[in-house]
């Protein structure tokens, strides 16, 4: 790296840090430009010299969330016996986390900045490598994917290849899977009932995921 490379990559981590530090005592919504600003030690103004706006820099910090999922899906997903079960468990995990921090989710996924989400999650994990582990198994391609529409792709894919089921319905129960999550998603997000048990959210996904697909 040179200088110029190592003197960017320390400063977004400082604003990264700083929103993250904020949504962990005040949520998303005690996340302002002031507040950053000032914790990260620069004034409002530099932050645009790194980020498109204050949503760019949530969705950033967002991904701090996703670092439980990660891990759980590099352990556990190995161990499935089929493509279906690794396919279900993958969605159980998701639903779990995403249950536990639905702004944070929402936020990486359906936010203005989300169709950037490729090219967003490359740079977060170069800075940030710790917080996913790359594996030679294939779960990186998943992991490090942005789109949840590739991400559950990749997987619906290899999970009806060895079910023999009918691949021209991909797309359209790939569109509709993710439609059913966001309408979960966005009751989560808000319902003001702080919910600790998400047995509730992960059922009533994985209802609708065995009815689409069989």
């Amino acid at each position: 790296m040179t200088n110029k490379e190592l003197k960017k990559k320390r400063i977004l981590i400082y604003f990264i840090e700083a929103a993250q530090r904020i949504m962990e005592t005040n949520d998303l919504e005690g996340i302002t430009l002031r507040s950053v600003a000032d914790l990260a030690g620069y004034n409002s103004a530099t932050l645009y010299n790194y980020f498109k706006d204050l949503d760019h820099l949530i969705l950033f910090a967002s991904l701090k969330y996703f670092k439980s999922y990660n891990l759980e899906c590099i352990e556990k997903l190995p161990k499935m016996g089929s493509e279906k079960e690794r396919f279900f468990e993958m969605w159980r995990l998701f639903c779990n986390n995403s249950c536990k921090y639905p702004k944070a989710f929402y936020k990486i996924f359906f936010s203005k900045h989300s169709q950037s989400l490729n090219s967003i999650i490359k740079e977060y994990y170069e800075i940030f490598p710790e917080d996913i582990e790359i594996t030679n198994n294939g779960i990186y391609t998943i992991l490090s994917s942005g789109s949840l529409f590739t991400r559950n792709k990749i997987i619906l894919e290899k999970f009806f290849i060895e079910e023999k089921l009918d691949t021209d319905k991909i797309e359209l129960i790939n569109e509709m899977t993710i439609a059913l999550y966001h309408d979960l998603l966005i009751k989560r997000v808000n319902s003001s009932v702080n919910c600790k048990n998400c047995d509730r959210f992960v059922t009533k996904m994985i209802d609708y995921i065995n009815f689409l697909v069989y």
